[in-house]
């Protein structure tokens, strides 16, 4: 298998440790033709993105995609993070444009929408360690949310 593209990367945007710039540059190395920086969203306490953040970065794909041109396409993504069971995310209306791709995932330690439904998720999924039924209820529900995230939104 030859890889030619990374749709998944993090910068210190989020959780990472290099610049995008460092992660553009690392690919070309690898001498792959595509990267997506793919931080993660807004509903990530103290890592998660806000509107500041995604101006800056959409500048700066924008620039490197111009200095790079001829090496590599540069994309900026976001991980959305699924807030409930009926796969909503935690990217506004109002932000889908300065994406160019939409990743989601299911991560603990997010601020779930609305809160009940949240409570309900965290304890399926952090009680399935206790029986294989727990681990088969946790199966159906992440499944049944990401499904429905599918459905709603346009998920690269």
């Amino acid at each position: 298998m030859k890889w030619i593209a990374d749709y998944h990367t993090h910068t210190w945007f989020s959780h990472g440790r290099g610049t995008i710039e460092e992660n553009v540059l690392e690919a070309i190395r690898k001498k792959l033709k595509a990267i997506a920086i793919t931080d993660h969203s807004f509903a990530h306490p103290l890592i998660g993105l806000n509107i500041d953040k995604v101006r800056r970065m959409r500048r700066t794909v924008d620039a490197l995609n111009r200095r790079y041109q001829r090496d590599i396409a540069v994309f900026l993504g976001v991980e959305a993070n699924i807030v409930n069971s009926r796969g909503q995310i935690d990217v506004p209306a109002r932000m889908f444009p300065f994406f160019d791709l939409l990743a989601v995932g299911l991560h603990r330690m997010v601020f779930m929408s609305p809160v009940l439904d949240g409570l309900r998720m965290s304890m399926v999924n952090n009680l399935q360690w206790l029986s294989g039924a727990r681990r088969r209820t946790a199966a159906t529900v992440n499944t049944r949310a990401l499904s429905r995230a599918m459905e709603r939104y346009s998920v690269d």
